[in-house]
């Protein structure tokens, strides 16, 4: 599991200092050279994405508002809303690592399972 999320953190912040070279074009605003981040940050922005698949609201923004009946404590106490939308660089396998045809939709995971 170590492995994996070290993966995982490396890939996040190649992506955010790179991007998507397909897309570099169409939107710049999606790179940013300053991004780190670690292995808690990463295995801290997952524990928030399950739970936020259990616990559904109709927007992200409504986990955390200060409204005592959205108010999500176990949202906010982890992240604040600035922190917890770092994770759009979140990246598990490398663009540039794709030996597979990149124009099907697993392309990527089926390089994890090689």
């Amino acid at each position: 599991m170590t492995n994996l999320m070290n993966l995982i953190v490396d890939n996040s912040i190649i992506f955010a200092k790179v991007g998507n070279p397909q897309q570099r074009n169409k939107n710049q605003s999606n790179i940013d050279p300053n991004f780190s981040t670690t292995f808690e940050e990463i295995a801290a922005f997952l524990s928030v994405v399950i739970f936020m698949g259990i616990v559904k609201l109709l927007q992200i923004a409504m986990y955390f508002s200060q409204y005592v009946y959205l108010h999500q404590t176990a949202v906010a106490s982890v992240f604040n809303k600035h922190s917890f939308f770092k994770g759009k660089f979140f990246h598990v396998v490398g663009n540039s690592s794709l030996t597979r045809n990149r124009n099907t939709t697993l392309c990527k995971q089926s390089s994890l399972s090689e």
